[in-house]
């Protein structure tokens, strides 16, 4: 599946109150709050932390209706990198400000701007090759096409048929011509980057460090009339949200 942007946050260990559920909790709402606050679409919202040293993620998923929405392709794939990066700014604060943690407990932080960021990338380099083809011999001009299509497949191997067959069309190459994805060799899984104290007596190997993993789906906010500050439809986020 594709992911539009994510949150990262790695914390030192730290007294944290509650179970995990019960953080995770917090950290899922603050994180559904950003997502709320940056798309006009609704979009999945997955959570996952991990025992130990805390490291958590939040990753926001939708890109085929994100692409969809925009009549111009590479106007869709500039707001699309531009919220991703908003987003990991908005869900970062938010979450600092829930848990907070001490400054010596934050270890790092970084907004991803993931397939959102690499498609964004890989179509400048389309239009700029495009831009250039006049100018380039024919050798250099289909090895810079190779390339770009070696992106694009690997770009697209997790995606869903439905999201890969868009970007496919988006970048005007013909399915018939696309070689095989290439084998770039297993990638480590980034669920494994995650940490959290005090519950790091229960891990006991790797796949037991996940301590929470939660998605929701996440509603845009609600139209507000011009005239009103009533929304125009009744807001359905809290439908999925985890109970406050």
């Amino acid at each position: 599946m594709a992911e539009l942007a994510e949150a990262y946050i790695h914390l030192k260990p730290f007294t944290v109150q509650g179970s995990p559920e019960t953080f995770g909790d917090r950290i899922t709402r603050e994180a559904a709050e950003a997502a709320r606050d940056v798309y006009g679409f609704p979009v999945t919202l997955n959570v996952r932390i991990e025992a130990g040293s805390a490291k958590i993620w939040a990753t926001v998923t939708a890109i085929y209706t994100a692409i969809a929405i925009y009549p111009d392709f590479k106007e869709g794939a500039a707001e699309l990198y531009n919220d991703s990066r908003e987003f990991g700014n908005i869900a970062i604060s938010n979450i600092k400000k829930e848990i907070r943690p001490p400054d010596t407990a934050i270890y790092r932080a970084e907004r991803r701007s993931r397939d959102a960021g690499r498609i964004f990338r890989l179509y400048q380099r389309l239009e700029k090759l495009t831009r250039s083809k006049n100018l380039l011999t024919a050798s250099v001009y289909k090895a810079e096409c190779d390339r770009i299509m070696d992106e694009l497949n690997r770009i697209i191997s997790n995606f869903k048929p439905d999201e890969a067959k868009l970007l496919r069309e988006q970048f005007k190459i013909s399915e018939t011509t696309i070689e095989p994805p290439i084998k770039l060799g297993r990638r480590r899984p980034e669920e494994k980057q995650i940490d959290l104290m005090p519950f790091a007596d229960v891990a006991t190997s790797d796949a037991d460090r996940i301590i929470y993993r939660n998605s929701v789906i996440v509603h845009p906010r609600p139209a507000v009339r011009p005239d009103s500050k009533v929304p125009m439809e009744t807001d359905r986020s809290s439908d999925t949200l985890p109970p406050s």
